[in-house]
């Protein structure tokens, strides 16, 4: 009877998505029937998206924390691929999946897969970096003391560390994921000729441009649906099996280490669906088995490398020349570029570069001073002790999936006439691309303050503003910084959705003047505002580069010199 349960079940999923698919892959048909061929379009664009991000995130931050001279060329270089909104990655990916594609439908679908993974992996990556410039350095001594090298060290010591971070920045990203989806699925086939690929992204775009209300609730609302399941059966079990990676500095009475063999909870995961219990165990032994695999094969990866350790210098070497050849040639090209397009027809639009960059900055400033009046103490909320902090995360963890971008056009068409402008939609749309990176990183930090720590505090008759001042604020101050420098990245990147919207009728798009609204306005445009796009998006990088470096850096190297958790020697 179980088996013929789930075999209905199956069946009747693919008739629907069969169905669902003809609608939605139909020229010039797009409707509610397509709704949930067009979701599970997107659910694996954006599962490819965040399989490559994972990769990325573990070997770029790895290298990063690994070698400091490579470090000094990485993170500038991070720096500036966060700094680069969604729309700026449109040539590349054409370029390198659509152009040279022979299958013109799989460039599409590998440059829509690239895209949403811009939108997700710097996030990680910061997050992956962090936790290892983090991690107490007794315990990397005590590593060295027990022999940890090569494979097994990155098993038993880095991996672990990296995934109380990683697991709440693997949520943000897929919540920037969601965020993007739209630009990622639609406008990167409509502004470029292609066909418009299949997705809820798509769908919404294609709603709100038509000033379909119904359609755009629904989609959205199936939207809602999929993030709260995800919540559910996804990022709520992650996080709490995460948090057995916490690092303490004594064990707590009745603290339960990680279990089992393995590091990842495969079996948690089908412990809710009791009707197919042979199903659940067969699902896991198979993981098992190639877990298994994957650490022998991981093993002799790492003897290799140490075998052949010469050989990946030179490589190493090799590849940053040229790379360092590649960004000369970006260089003299932007720059030959933005020369043509001042010299001959874009000095007007030039001139206003720097207006658009001070406005811009100050929205997000405003939105940044906002985004931390709200997160600090919801974090606080969500990770203390009681009744309330059991519903602030799982509601924090839902609301932070919900992209805004799919429904603010309502909102800019219902605050319009109260605002009269587009400014206040667009720092309240700031917000919500900022605001998340902040709570989750505030949450991350608050969580690892070490159980004895707080005792210590409580000991001594540290209370209220005390206790904030002198134990919470420099505890959680590394991840405090962590948090801002993603938070402004993700609001470098939101500008380009909160200053520039699309009308609900069909008419004139609703704009202010700021970076964000130059460069959608050079994307959508004709290929003559190829240079305000590129002197744009020179603007943008060449900004965040230098507060990045003169401000947000130091403050991360203050952090980690002063605030940096130690255990007792």
């Amino acid at each position: 009877m179980r088996r013929l349960t789930a075999v209905v079940i199956l069946a009747f999923s693919v008739t629907v998505l069969t169905v669902s698919g003809y609608f939605s892959t139909t020229e010039g048909i797009i409707s509610a029937y397509a709704i949930p061929y067009d979701a599970f379009r997107s659910l694996l664009r954006m599962g490819a998206a965040y399989l490559l991000s994972v990769l990325f995130s573990v070997v770029y931050g790895y290298v990063m924390y690994a070698n400091r001279a490579t470090e000094k060329i990485l993170q500038p270089l991070l720096d500036i691929l966060q700094s680069v909104p969604i729309l700026g990655f449109f040539p590349f990916a054409i370029l390198l999946f659509v152009a040279i594609s022979p299958i013109k439908a799989f460039g599409w679908e590998f440059a829509s897969v690239f895209l949403i993974f811009t939108s997700m992996a710097w996030n990680m990556t910061f997050g992956v970096y962090d936790s290892l410039r983090e991690m107490p350095a007794e315990l990397v001594d005590a590593a060295g003391v027990y022999g940890l090298a090569g494979w097994k060290r990155f098993r038993g010591l880095l991996f672990p560390t990296m995934i109380p971070k990683l697991v709440y920045n693997s949520m943000l990203s897929w919540a920037g994921g969601w965020y993007f989806l739209i630009p990622a699925e639609y406008i990167i086939t409509a502004q470029s000729g292609g066909t418009v690929l299949p997705g809820i992204g798509s769908l919404l775009y294609f709603a709100a441009s038509a000033g379909n209300i119904v359609l755009l609730l629904e989609g959205f609302f199936l939207l809602v649906a999929i993030i709260v399941l995800m919540d559910i059966f996804i990022w709520r079990p992650l996080s709490s099996w995460a948090e057995k990676f916490r690092y303490e500095f004594t064990i707590e009475e009745g603290h339960q280490l990680p279990k089992g063999r393995y590091v990842f909870p495969i079996r948690t995961y089908f412990e809710w669906f009791p009707t197919l219990p042979k199903t659940r165990n067969t699902v896991s032994k198979i993981y098992e088995y190639v877990v298994g695999k994957a650490n022998l094969v991981g093993h002799r990866m790492a003897e290799f490398i140490k075998r052949t350790a010469k050989y990946w210098k030179a490589a190493g070497i090799a590849a940053g020349l040229i790379l360092a050849v590649l960004l000369v040639v970006a260089a003299v090209e932007a720059s030959f570029t933005i020369y043509t397009f001042i010299t001959q027809s874009g000095r007007a639009n030039a001139s206003i570069l720097p207006l658009a960059l001070g406005l811009s900055l100050l929205r997000l400033v405003i939105a940044y001073l906002i985004s931390i009046a709200i997160a600090l103490p919801l974090a606080v909320l969500a990770t203390g002790s009681g009744r309330v902090n059991r519903y602030v995360m799982p509601a924090a963890e839902i609301i932070a999936s919900v992209p805004a971008t799919a429904i603010f056009p309502l909102l800019v068409v219902a605050l319009i006439g109260i605002t009269h402008g587009l400014d206040i939609p667009a720092i309240l749309l700031l917000v919500t691309g900022m605001l998340w990176y902040l709570f989750f990183n505030i949450a991350a930090g608050l969580k690892s303050i070490p159980s004895e720590l707080k005792d210590a505090a409580h000991g001594y008759g540290l209370r209220g503003w005390l206790y904030v001042k002198r134990v919470m604020l420099p505890s959680i101050f590394p991840s405090l910084m962590t948090g801002s420098i993603t938070a402004f990245g993700g609001g470098w990147n939101a500008l380009i959705v909160s200053e520039y919207v699309p009308s609900l009728t069909g008419g004139k798009p609703y704009s202010v003047i700021g970076l964000g609204s130059l460069i959608d306005k050079a994307s959508y445009a004709s290929p003559e505002n190829m240079g305000l796009l590129v002197l744009s998006l020179v603007t943008m990088v060449a900004t965040v580069v230098i507060i990045n470096r003169l401000f947000w850096r130091r403050m991360q190297s203050i952090a980690e010199r002063k605030y940096k958790l130690e255990g007792v020697s």
